[in-house]
């Protein structure tokens, strides 16, 4: 008799806009900070995205996420959401700039706010657990503007606000060639053909392991090394 072995670990290539439509998201206390600097990761990131704009498809990486209540936790990857975040908040308010208020709309929808079909009330997409940081965060996202603090220049919130600026910066910039056909472009390219693997475990300590094995190996596993390991594995106890 053929038997069957039920995994709850399940991966699968998801494109930008249907993860952060599909809930909302949470960063666990033990993750470390938004850590990216607007001169190197998230250039990177944007120069990344910008030469891809006309292609059919590109990967931006592995996120791990765990069931929590009605919310995700981010186990791996928040670099990458929180980054992601902060640009399509930027594509939101050019699109409100130049009168596109239905993509600003359909954007804000599926990358920034979710909304409560019984009371109507809408809700942060992505929240973080310290409370400044996740103010300055909720700000950038609802007002597309954030001024920058000189008290703390090595803090999570000066990172995130600086980021948010190089690539509204940079943003503006590239929409000057012709920004109704650009803003389309934009979110075209990140609700559909920008994806990322996802791995979804209901158990969290099951999902930090796979966390701490991803993080601490020898050598670094490419994402297609991950899911042919995963693939294979549920092959073998099925």
């Amino acid at each position: 008799m053929e038997s069957h072995v039920h995994t709850p670990l399940n991966a699968s290539a998801t494109p930008a806009g249907a993860l952060m439509s599909s809930s909302t998201f949470g960063v666990p206390p033990f993750q470390r900070e938004y850590a990216w600097e607007d001169d190197d990761e998230v250039a990177e990131f944007w120069t990344d995205l910008h030469r891809a704009l006309g292609d059919e498809s590109y990967f931006l990486g592995l996120v791990i996420l765990t069931e929590n209540e009605d919310k995700k936790q981010v186990i791996d990857g928040q670099q990458r959401i929180l980054t992601l975040t902060l640009l399509a908040a930027a594509l939101h308010h050019e699109a409100i700039k130049f009168g596109r208020k239905a993509l600003a709309e359909r954007i804000q929808a599926d990358f920034l706010r979710s909304i409560d079909y019984a009371t109507d009330e809408t809700h942060p997409r992505i929240t973080l657990s310290d409370a400044q940081d996740n103010a300055t965060l909720q700000t950038i996202l609802n007002v597309g503007t954030i001024k920058l603090s000189n008290s703390d220049k090595t803090s999570l919130s000066h990172r995130m606000a600086s980021a948010f600026n190089y690539l509204k910066e940079q943003l503006r910039h590239d929409l000057k060639q012709d920004p109704f056909k650009r803003l389309g472009a934009w979110t075209d390219f990140l609700t559909n053909r920008v994806y990322f693997a996802v791995f979804i475990h209901p158990d969290s300590a099951s999902a930090y392991r796979i966390y701490e094995v991803i993080n601490t190996r020898g050598r670094e596993l490419t994402t297609a090394d991950l899911l042919k390991n995963y693939v294979l594995s549920v092959e073998v106890q099925t």
